[in-house]
């Protein structure tokens, strides 16, 4: 069993997963922003090339993103908002890397995202804002539905 929160901005999401949590303690708990299986929302996502430049552009902070740097097949994923820091433009930069809003083609983000899903197979996860909150948001910037409806 899993558990998928979604909802608006403001609906309690947050709080509802944290309950969740207390009331299911062996489950693993992904959050907007964490490192997750199944979506990358908040996070950069990243060639070798393009994270070794940000690493160099960013050399005051470079061991707190290499600690938030996951590795998957060819990419590197950084958590970068769970990054607290006050260095000028990092947050914004690292935003650009994102997958989501038109940043990527269609086929990218296909390719990305439905390979997530058919990768992952795992149980007793919580996770906010995995699907609607995210995928299905940037499905309007995208110009063929993402999901198909009968």
């Amino acid at each position: 069993m899993n558990y998928f929160v979604e909802g608006v901005q403001g609906a309690g999401k947050s709080t509802l997963v944290s309950r969740l949590a207390e009331h299911f303690p062996k489950y693993r708990v992904f959050r907007e922003g964490d490192y997750n299986p199944v979506e990358l929302a908040w996070c950069a996502y990243m060639t070798e090339a393009q994270y070794g430049e940000v690493l160099a552009r960013y050399e005051s902070i470079r061991e707190e993103i290499i600690a938030n740097t996951h590795t998957e097949d060819d990419r590197k994923i950084v958590t970068y908002t769970r990054i607290i820091t006050d260095v000028p433009g990092f947050h914004k930069d690292l935003e650009r890397y994102e997958i989501y809003n038109g940043r990527i083609s269609r086929a990218e983000f296909e390719e990305i995202i439905l390979g997530r899903y058919a990768r992952w197979s795992g149980d007793r996860s919580i996770f906010e804002c995995s699907v609607f909150q995210n995928i299905v948001e940037t499905d309007r910037f995208l110009s063929v539905p993402f999901f198909k409806t009968s």
